[in-house]
């Protein structure tokens, strides 16, 4: 799931349109736009560099390496036009929008909240936990594309006020903000599914059908989403990846639900005989649950074994789904 990480190439994919502003005097309006203009190639280079890292599965050492480098230069961007700019004739709303969406930029890097492979961290969190933190991460994808919005309509109003032609509006905002959100269910699914695949081991019944229920539930949430997205996005690959993987989750819970019950069931009883007792019904007893238990274990076992390879030939073309959307945007 390392190359999951790309749900943050997104986010700073998006970034290719900020400037690095240098100096406060300003012939005209138009100079004042090609100034933010003027690190757009220089930043776009970095963050593709960055993304193809991620999207090519390089080793983590690299990319967080590219992260550092990058949250570096931002932060010096943020510094020059602090520094530098005044606005254009006292107008500063270009650069105001601009700071407060680059600010949130970094925020998001610095506490790894675009981070979308930390399953293992995330599949020994309480329920509580998981979807407080989910909760946070929706807030943070929606506060911060929010602010890209802001920024794209200032620079827009700038344009018509100054009579400036402009017609760079982060022209694909819209397919990498469709990709963020489908890679927070993609996450969502995940990470339940992996704190399920650890209560299976456990004879907590609650805790197991909870889970479920918890599944189910981000499951329906996310075709409801997944359904509006097929109404405003041309791509279609995404939403097809990700309903296949959620169909298959919800049809495989259908299935192994009883199974896991009928293993507890059958290993309860079996534990709970009086195995002291030495005589021929006891024994006799004691062999049919015996029976009964290995084969409640093993269809239970069979059966989650076959859904882990169909889940991981589900999980790895929803990859590959995302890698090639983004490789095409890159």
């Amino acid at each position: 799931m390392n190359a999951n990480t790309t749900l943050t190439c997104c986010f700073l994919l998006l970034l290719s349109v900020q400037p690095r502003l240098q100096s406060q005097n300003f012939r005209n309006a138009e100079a004042y736009l090609s100034d933010f203009g003027k690190n757009e190639r220089y930043i776009t280079e970095s963050l593709v560099a960055y993304s193809s890292s991620l999207i090519n599965g390089e080793k983590e050492s690299r990319t967080h390496a590219t992260v550092q480098t990058i949250y570096k230069k931002l932060q010096n961007i943020n510094a020059i036009v602090t520094r530098n700019d005044k606005g254009f004739e006292g107008d500063t709303s270009l650069r105001d929008t601009f700071l407060k969406m680059n600010h949130a930029t970094l925020v998001l890097l610095d506490d790894n909240t675009l981070k979308l492979d930390d399953y293992e961290a995330q599949r020994h969190l309480s329920f509580d936990e998981i979807f407080n933190d989910f909760d946070l991460r929706k807030r943070n994808i929606i506060n911060y594309y929010s602010l890209i919005v802001d920024y794209t309509n200032a620079k827009r109003r700038f344009s018509r006020r100054n009579d400036v032609k402009q017609d760079r509006y982060f022209s694909n905002r819209d397919i990498f903000e469709y990709n963020s959100h489908q890679s927070l269910i993609f996450f969502k699914i995940n990470v339940l599914d992996a704190k399920l695949s650890d209560l299976l081991s456990t004879t907590d019944e609650a805790s197991v059908t909870k889970c479920i229920a918890y599944l189910d539930q981000i499951s329906e949430e996310s075709l409801v989403q997944i359904d509006d997205y097929t109404k405003v996005n041309v791509d279609q690959s995404l939403n097809l990846a990700t309903q296949a993987l959620i169909h298959f989750v919800q049809q495989r819970n259908e299935l192994i639900l009883p199974l896991y019950k009928d293993y507890v069931a059958s290993l309860s009883n079996f534990s709970n005989t009086d195995k002291a007792s030495a005589s021929d019904d006891v024994r006799e007893k004691l062999g049919e649950l015996e029976k009964q238990l290995n084969v409640a274990k093993t269809k239970l076992d069979e059966q989650l074994a076959l859904a882990q390879t169909k889940k991981k030939a589900l999980v790895d073309k929803w990859i590959e789904t995302e890698r090639s959307l983004l490789q095409n945007k890159l």
